[in-house]
This record gives C-alpha cells, structure tokens and sequence, in this order.
C-alpha cells in the first residue's frame, strides 16, 4: 500500500499536484524555491 493510500483509508483527501506543468507560478525557469523537476507535490487536506 501507498503512502497515498493510506492517507485515504485515514480519512483525508490527497491530490497529487505536478508544479512543473505550471512551472511559471513556482519560480520559473530559475525555480527560485529549488524544486525537484517531476517530483510530484502532495496536497493533503482532511475530508469534511
């Protein structure tokens, strides 16, 4: 099982973000804030 996975059977609700397809409003070709190219960002919010 995933880490994903897990925190769904938890309870809460997970999006997997790609920042690179939006690249300009994470620093841009300089990637200012030193973010790993095709790491996937994980957003975790706990379900309502």
């Amino acid at each position: 099982m995933d880490d994903v996975e897990r925190l769904e059977e938890a309870g809460f609700q997970v999006t997997l973000f790609q920042w690179w397809e939006h690249a300009e409003e994470f620093g841009g070709p300089k990637n200012r804030f030193g973010l790993i190219r095709n790491e996937r960002i994980v957003v975790v919010r706990k379900s309502a």
